[in-house]
């Protein structure tokens, strides 16, 4: 089930203009320069290949290098906790994304495969800096093969080390700017604060509300209301009345939309956080049942028995004891 605060990630970095102003401003010159932004296309967030039990990626985008002699793949990944496994999360996320493009590239010669190139990116934000994982520390051992390992380095938005002026200043869209602000302040502030910090973007509440380019502004203010609501303690009547000035909106209709949307995702997040956990509980039934049975699963099976419906998995869980192998276990019949 997503947290309020992969809901607002998602939301706005699922558009590429949006992502791509963030990720330019985290590359280094070089790739800045040898990237076509204006090219970029998001690819989902589906991760090929089996093994990984958290199977999706918050975003992956890809673009060609100006020179047209291969691509970029950026895989974006969102953490609001100190989390000690991201950078082998990271690395799976790679390898699995990689094999999963050579396995689809339908006769493509080696040159062009091999010009794809993979960057890794996170941001960071929770009660604590980004731990870097750093290669220097623990005993001699530790020091000497650390180095030696598989490793996949990442470039990190830490908002922990950042004030709200710095964040204001990078050339960032108006939506992930105060999307931004928001993951950074609001879980820290105590009720009484949170309408002092939302005046303080009122600028940009406006600029994202009358934004053409999309998404549809008043689907951004609901989803940063929603945001709001979720991860504070404000009362929604407070935070609706605030809306409609800086808005210049009738508070009715922002109050009834505020209302409306943050009761209807607790019930859609209720739904969802069953369902999953039901179709999840059946995934893992059928992948012991076909070790047991073949001993060896290929990645794809594994791929699809972890994505499939749990109307689907009923029917698979039914195939296991007369299938020959393990694909016709999930073969369309």
């Amino acid at each position: 089930m997503q947290s309020p605060h992969d809901k607002l990630f998602q939301f706005a970095f699922r558009m590429p203009r949006h992502a791509a102003a963030w990720m330019h401003g985290l590359c280094p010159t070089a790739l800045r320069a040898g990237v076509d932004w204006s090219s970029l296309q998001t690819a989902g967030e589906r991760i090929p290949g089996g093994g990984l039990r958290a199977h999706f990626a918050d975003a992956i985008f890809h673009a060609p290098f100006t020179d047209g002699r291969g691509e970029v793949w950026f895989v974006i990944e969102h953490k609001s906790y100190q989390d000690p496994g991201v950078h082998w999360q990271l690395l799976q996320y790679v390898v699995h994304l990689r094999r999963g493009l050579e396995r689809r590239r339908d006769g493509q010669d080696a040159e062009k495969e091999a010009a794809k190139s993979f960057v890794a990116l996170v941001l960071h934000h929770g009660d604590a800096g980004f731990a870097y994982d750093p290669i220097t520390s623990g005993n001699d051992l530790e020091v000497a093969i650390a180095p030696l390992q598989p490793r996949q380095e990442l470039l990190v938005d830490d908002l922990t080390q950042q004030d709200d002026h710095a964040l204001r200043a990078r050339r960032l869209t108006p939506l992930v700017t105060l999307v931004l602000l928001c993951l950074k302040n609001l879980p820290h502030l105590v009720a009484t604060r949170v309408s002092h910090a939302i005046e303080q973007w009122a600028d940009l509440m406006i600029a994202v509300d009358r934004d053409d380019d999309g998404p549809v502004g008043s689907d951004a203010i609901d989803a940063i209301g929603y945001y709001a609501l979720a991860v504070t303690e404000v009362p929604a009547t407070e935070l609706s009345l605030l809306f409609s000035r800086i808005l210049d909106r009738p508070d009715t209709t922002i109050m009834s939309t505020l209302e409306h949307t943050f009761q209807r995702g607790k019930a859609e997040g209720k739904a969802e956080g069953k369902a999953e956990g039901k179709a999840e509980g059946k995934a893992e039934t059928l992948l012991r049942l076909l070790e047991l049975r073949f001993e060896q699963v290929a990645d794809d099976v594994r791929q699809a028995v972890m994505s499939g419906s749990a109307e689907q998995l009923n029917s698979w869980i039914e195939r296991v004891l007369t299938a020959k192998q393990p694909e016709d276990v999930i073969a369309d019949k």
